[in-house]
């Protein structure tokens, strides 16, 4: 089996890049449209019930469904051509197994029409069901979901013997597709030469799959803990003691997200060298291996172009899709994993003001340092016009210089001290200007955007989006006020991007902000109720300024979406200790 196998890793690699750049895209371009025909900013655990019974919604994951089995099968085509290839020691380019793939399946699918669906479901627990699972632990919406559908079920150990039932009935027909591709015949045939094969070596093929499958487990659990001993090492070495704790706790999470799809590589290969050995060997006693080598030949495709054309064109595709979603990933700061997998994320309070002075270049710096999700930043207006970074109104606490912002023109304001307040080593530190600071952040930080209103301003909002545009950073900041009639500007300047409300105490009806998608709330004033209702309305609810931990640990309790503090650190911690909603826990309840 290992005769190709650097086709075959490059193969894989190429198809799951793929996946990621084209599919998850569409997928999240697609529940963004659906929540905005719906009403809704966000998909939260009050509203999505709603959102999933909707028949768009239905029809969408159906139709992506559809799409990811059909994925699917053309990843099993491929890779019983490629281990057809290595067994008769015949070398093959990652061009040739993916075209010999393509060919499999087409006869596949001409043969046995909508049967290739129940035939490639028997093979999806077998071949997904490392990739589902590390899922479960970091995506929080599947673990609502599943909770959800446990607690309606009256008896949920009715749910755990049906699952095992299932399993035990995919484990005697999971040689149905295997059998259909290689002899290019029907899926109801395999079905029962599959269930024959099984049934004459049920134990072995279950215990075999058992074994092989839990060894895969502890290989993938040893490789976390190697990754999470070198992260350990990293942080020690490289980052300040204050703020090591936090920035590994964020680092975990990105290394858990990685070995969901390390998994779903490694587990669905693994996987069908297993099943295909098995093929081969059960059917090499009844005579039925074919012994012929896939034939791509009789493709119109390669007829009319030849088949090097067609293998370039193909390969060039690729690469071209994969460096666009790289350079989509770096420039605009789009990682899926942002709004897939998090649950409450973190913002540096006034770019960090704890570690640093407020609103200024170092504390931001120190925010992109510990990992902060966001940095939470003051804008204000110059005399003549320049937006620059300050709480106050006045320029006195924080720069010495006793005149309102207004009453002053940048360059006066260039030459002042914004640091030394602070602390000695930071005298000098300038009043930075949105400029500057969005142009550090890009592709670093994302920005909560305050826009200050003083009465001095009325036309601040669009000059803040202007630069949000120039700087095409839509998808990383958001623009929050406690002036609603700004975040009207801005929904009528670009609807795309995020607003937030600021209030000091929140009471009413939230979902009649339609202009606000984040309520951003201070910590005292956060309820369980307020936070339900904001939720069933769709939008997001961020807490301001949460420093102890008690009240860090009241906040996540609660189901806050953000937590605006001055120290990250403390906050990943207490968040670590509290996440405890993962599949295991579900699994438990179903248990129970």
């Amino acid at each position: 089996m290992n005769f190709n196998w650097k086709s075959l890793l490059l193969f894989e690699v190429g198809l799951h890049i793929a996946i990621s750049a084209t599919l998850l895209y569409l997928l999240r371009q697609g529940i963004l449209l659906l929540l905005e025909r719906q009403g809704y900013s966000y998909l939260t655990a009050e509203n999505f019930l709603d959102f999933i019974k909707n028949p768009l919604t239905i029809l969408l994951f159906g139709a992506y469904g559809i799409v990811m089995l059909f994925l699917l099968l053309f990843e099993v085509s491929v890779l019983m051509g490629c281990f057809h290839y290595s067994e008769r020691k015949v070398k093959a380019a990652v061009t040739d197994i993916v075209l010999i793939g393509s060919r499999q399946m087409e006869i596949f699918i001409r043969k046995n029409r909508l049967m290739w669906l129940p035939g490639i479901l028997t093979l999806m627990p077998f071949l997904t069901a490392h990739y589902l699972v590390r899922q479960f632990f970091n995506i929080k919406v599947l673990n609502y979901a599943i909770q959800v559908i446990v607690g309606k079920i009256e008896y949920p150990a009715v749910l755990v013997i049906l699952c095992v039932a299932l399993l035990l009935l995919c484990t005697k027909l999971f040689l149905a597709v295997p059998s259909a591709v290689m002899k290019r015949g029907r899926v109801k045939d395999g079905f029962s030469e599959s269930g024959k094969i099984t049934g004459l070596h049920y134990g072995k093929v279950l215990g075999s799959l058992l074994v092989w499958n839990i060894a895969l487990v502890v290989v993938l659990f040893g490789f976390y803990l190697l990754f999470s001993f070198l992260a350990a090492v990293y942080v020690h070495f490289t980052k300040d003691a204050a703020i090591a704790l936090g920035v590994l706790l964020k680092i975990e999470d990105w290394i858990r997200v990685g070995m969901g799809y390390v998994a779903g590589v490694v587990g669905t290969v693994c996987n069908m060298v297993l099943i295909y050995t098995v093929y081969r060997e059960t059917t090499k006693e009844c005579g039925s291996l074919p012994d012929q080598l896939p034939d791509y030949g009789k493709s119109r495709l390669f007829r009319r172009f030849g088949r090097k054309k067609v293998a370039m064109v193909l390969g060039m595709c690729v690469a071209a899709l994969e460096l666009v979603y790289g350079w989509y990933l770096v420039n605009q700061r789009v990682v899926l994993a942002d709004d897939i997998f998090v649950s409450t994320q973190v913002t540096a309070h006034r770019g960090g003001a704890r570690t640093a002075p407020e609103n200024t270049m170092s504390a931001l710096m120190n925010a992109v340092e510990e990992l902060a999700d966001y940095a939470e930043i003051d804008i204000q207006e110059t005399k003549d016009g320049q937006l620059i970074l300050l709480h106050d109104n006045s320029l006195k606490r924080t720069a010495g210089l006793n005149k309102k912002v207004w009453e002053v023109n940048y360059d006066e304001i260039r030459g002042l001290d914004a640091g030394g307040w602070f602390r000695k080593e930071f005298a000098g530190e300038p009043v930075p200007t949105l400029n500057e600071v969005l142009d550090y952040c890009k592709g670093k930080l994302n920005l909560n955007i305050e826009i200050k209103s003083n009465g001095h301003n009325e036309d601040i909002v669009p000059k803040v989006l202007e630069l949000i545009e120039e700087y095409h950073m839509e998808d990383q900041c958001i623009v929050t006020s406690m002036d609603y009639h700004f975040l009207r500007q801005v929904k009528e300047w670009n609807p795309e991007i995020t607003t937030g409300y600021i209030m000091s105490v929140a009471y009413g009806d939230v979902s009649r902000l339609e202009y606000a998608d984040l309520l951003s709330v201070k910590y005292i004033y956060v309820t369980e109720s307020m936070v339900r209702s904001a939720h069933e309305a769709g939008k997001q609810v961020h807490a301001w300024t949460v420093n102890a931990k008690g009240n860090i640990m009241r906040m996540n309790s609660m189901g806050v979406d953000n937590i605006i503090t001055d120290r990250t650190t403390l906050v990943r911690e207490v968040l670590a200790q509290e996440n405890t909603d993962t599949f295991v826990e579900l699994l438990k309840i179903a248990l129970r």
